[in-house]
């Protein structure tokens, strides 16, 4: 079964909860290319974002439907996720915002 060092600070909100949701079934985040046909470029990005801060790469819609269909996920459980890359989406824009120098009120 898949463990993790929930101690170690993840990065990318979405990846994390991804991972636990997987990790819960005992299929690691590396799996998703073999088992949901998920590009492998793709996985290998979503994992490292959770190393790395200001990395924020989310599956596609198509990419989410093949990991709802392939690992049996529940209403609960999807709204999990569609909450975290959300979370994630905001998190970019204002990491985005931040770096442009756009402080809250700016332009």
């Amino acid at each position: 079964m898949a463990t993790q060092d929930t101690s170690m600070k993840r990065w990318n909100i979405f990846a994390a909860e991804l991972e636990d949701m997987l990790a819960s079934r005992g299929v690691s985040l590396s799996l998703l290319d073999n088992r949901a046909s998920i590009h492998r470029e793709k996985v290998r990005r979503l994992r490292q974002s959770l190393l790395k801060p200001k990395s924020f790469p989310i599956l596609s819609t198509d990419e989410m439907d093949k990991v709802i269909r392939v690992f049996g996920l529940n209403d609960t459980e999807v709204l999990r996720l569609r909450a975290a890359m959300l979370a994630t989406s905001i998190e970019k824009m204002l990491m985005d915002r931040h770096r442009a120098g756009v402080g809250p009120g700016g332009h």
